[in-house]
C-alpha cells in the first residue's frame, strides 16, 4: 500500500500541493490494528489523524447512560480529524470491529497543513458533514430514549384507566341484561340485516309499527331494534305496549353502548402494548426480532392517518433476525409513514416481507408520482426533505439509512411512474465487534 497515493485520493488533501502531500507522508506511519484495538479513546488527548487503508472500525460516543453509535468507516475514510483540527479531547471511541490497517497522520502536520487555503477549504466542507452526520445520530439516540421514558410512563397512566374503562363496561352489560330480562331486551329472534336494502326495509316496517303505538321517537328507536335482529312481526309478539318497545329499545342502546366503551378501552389497551413492544422497554438493545411484528406495530400505530386508503400487507414467514429492535420499528415507521403521504388519499400502500439468501428484505410500496430524477441521489441526505415546511424534518431517511447500515444491510429505492418502492435488506446477525 502506498500512504502517498491513499492520502491523495481523500477529499480532504485533494487539493493541497505536491509538497504539502510530500510532508503529511513524512509525519505518518502504516500501522496494523488487531479486531478489537481502540484507536481513539473518548476524552483523551487527540494525537493523530487516521485514515483507514484496510478493514473497518466503529464510532461511539456515550450519553449518560447510554452508548450511542456515530457511524462506521471502512477504507478510504478518516478518523479523528475533528478533534485534531480543533485541538479537543477526542469526542468519541473509535474501535477496530476486525483487524485492519490505518496510515496515523501527526498532529503537528495536520496543523500545518492548514495554512493551505485550497486544504482548509476542503477540510471545511467535510467537516460541516460529519457534523451533520453526528447530529442525526445525537438526534435519533436523543428521540428514542425520549420515547421509550415517555412509553414506560404512558404504559403506566393509560393502562389502569384503560383495565379500569373494560371492567366498569362488563359489569354495565351484566346489570342492564338483568334489568331487561323482562322486556326482551337480549338478541332479536332473527339475524341482523345483511343488506343494506335489508335493512331498511326492516326499519320502515318497524317505524311504522312504533308509531301507530305512539311510542316516543320511533324512528329514532327503529335503527337500535333491526340492528339487533327484530323485524316487525317478532316485535309485535313480544311487546304490544307503548312502555314495553320503549324500554327494550333503551336496553338494546344501553347494550350497544357498553360494548363500545369495552371495544375503546380494549382499543386502548392495545395501543399503549404496541407502543411498548415497539420501543422494546426493558429489553437489552440487541435482541432476536421478529421484523413483521415491528411492521404490524408500525401499521397499527399510524392506522389514525390512513383513512380512505388501501393498506395491505404480504408477510412471508420470517426468522427471528439479530437486531437492536426499537431502532429497527424505527426504520419501518419511517418508510410506512413516508409512503402514506406519498400516496395520499385514495391510495394504496403495500408492505411485503420475505426471506433472502442469508437475510431478509422489506419492501415498502406506495402508489403516486415518481420521484424525480434529480431527487433520488439526494434521498438519504441529512436535513434534505421534499415535504412543505412544519412537515418535514429532513431525517426519516437519513436517521433509517444509517440505522439500516448499522446492522450492516443496505435500502434500495426504485421509482417509476405511479409507484415508488423502498427495499431493505438484513442480515440475520449482526457484525461482531
Amino acid at each position: 500500500m502506498n500512504p502517498k497515493e491513499l492520502l491523495r485520493g481523500l477529499p480532504y488533501f485533494a487539493g493541497i500541493s505536491e509538497e504539502d502531500l510530500d510532508d503529511l507522508c513524512r509525519s505518518s506511519a502504516v500501522v496494523e490494528v488487531p479486531k478489537g484495538t481502540v484507536i481513539i479513546e473518548e476524552g483523551q488527548p487527540a494525537e493523530a489523524l487516521f485514515v483507514v487503508a484496510d478493514g473497518r472500525f466503529l464510532a461511539t460516543q456515550q450519553r449518560a447512560d447510554r452508548q450511542i453509535i456515530l457511524g462506521d468507516a471502512g477504507p478510504g475514510e478518516p478518523l479523528g480529524e475533528l478533534s485534531v483540527l480543533q485541538g479537543l479531547e477526542a469526542s468519541a471511541t473509535v474501535k477496530a470491529v476486525e483487524d485492519s490497517q490505518v496510515v496515523s497522520v501527526s498532529r503537528e502536520a495536520v496543523e500545518r497543513l492548514t495554512s493551505s487555503p485550497a486544504a482548509v477549504k476542503a477540510i471545511l466542507g467535510i467537516v460541516v458533514a460529519r457534523l451533520r452526520e453526528r447530529e442525526v445520530s445525537v438526534v435519533h439516540a436523543d428521540k428514542m430514549a425520549a420515547l421509550g421514558t415517555n412509553a414506560a410512563g404512558l404504559a403506566h397512566e393509560f393502562n389502569n384507566p384503560a383495565a379500569a374503562v373494560k371492567r366498569t363496561a362488563q359489569e354495565l352489560g351484566e346489570v342492564v341484561a338483568r334489568l331487561t330480562e323482562d322486556v326482551g331486551g337480549g338478541q332479536g329472534p332473527l339475524d341482523p340485516p345483511s343488506s343494506a336494502l335489508e335493512r331498511s326495509s326492516r326499519e320502515e316496517a318497524v317505524g311504522t309499527y312504533l308509531e301507530r303505538l305512539a311510542v316516543a321517537d320511533p324512528w329514532e328507536l327503529a335503527p337500535a331494534l333491526v340492528a339487533a335482529g327484530w323485524d316487525q312481526p317478532s316485535l309485535a309478539s313480544q311487546a304490544s305496549s307503548p312502555d314495553a318497545v320503549s324500554r327494550m329499545a333503551l336496553a338494546l342502546e344501553a347494550r350497544r353502548l357498553t360494548d363500545e366503551m369495552a371495544t375503546a378501552g380494549n382499543r386502548i389497551s392495545e395501543l399503549v402494548n404496541a407502543v411498548k413492544r415497539f420501543v422494546y422497554l426493558d429489553q437489552a438493545p440487541v435482541q432476536d426480532v421478529d421484523v413483521n411484528q415491528g411492521i404490524k406495530e408500525a401499521l397499527l400505530l399510524l392506522k389514525h392517518k390512513t383513512a380512505g386508503m388501501d393498506v395491505s400487507t404480504s408477510l412471508g414467514e420470517l426468522p427471528h433476525i439479530e437486531a437492536k429492535g426499537s431502532e429497527l420499528n424505527q426504520v419501518w415507521m419511517n418508510l410506512i409513514d413516508n409512503a402514506i403521504d406519498a400516496a395520499g388519499p385514495g391510495g394504496r400502500v403495500e408492505v411485503r416481507s420475505r426471506q433472502a439468501d442469508e437475510g431478509i428484505v422489506v419492501e415498502v410500496e406506495n402508489t403516486g408520482p415518481a420521484i424525480p430524477p434529480d431527487v433520488l441521489p439526494r434521498l438519504f441526505e441529512t436535513f434534505f426533505t421534499t415535504k412543505e415546511p412544519g412537515r418535514g424534518t429532513g431525517l426519516g431517511l437519513a436517521t433509517s439509512d444509517k440505522v439500516v447500515t448499522e446492522h450492516s444491510g443496505r435500502i434500495e429505492v426504485e421509482s417509476v411512474t405511479d409507484s415508488t418502492v423502498f427495499r431493505v435488506t438484513l442480515p440475520l446477525k449482526l457484525p461482531k465487534e
